[in-house]
């Protein structure tokens, strides 16, 4: 039951949505659009506050991987924390995920 099967020839697709603005609803909608293609993973957004909190939130509801790498500001401090990633399934499982593909 542990053996995973993984077709001879596997392809991935990278779409790019670039949003307008930092609107929830904008965003919302687009992920509305996006997310019956079988998305696997949404990288992004880094620089909309909002939109990034819309994505998460969307992505950890559907169980879908979203990573965010960015600068990130925190109010209190006068410094920027150089990223900040933000992964879902656990990094166990990511890692799991990626040392399968990396084997195959």
């Amino acid at each position: 039951n542990g053996i995973i099967e993984v077709p001879a020839k596997a392809r991935v697709e990278v779409d790019i949505f670039e949003l307008q603005r930092d609107s929830q609803y904008e965003t919302t909608d687009t992920m509305c659009q996006i997310l019956p293609k079988g998305v696997v993973s949404v990288l992004g957004p880094s620089s909309s506050p909002a939109s990034a909190s819309t994505v998460s939130h969307i992505c950890g509801e559907k169980e879908i991987p979203h990573i965010k790498v960015g600068p990130e500001e925190t109010p209190r401090l006068q410094y920027l924390r150089f990223a900040s990633v933000s992964l879902y399934p656990s990094n166990e499982d990511v890692s799991l995920a990626v040392s399968r593909i990396l084997k195959s």
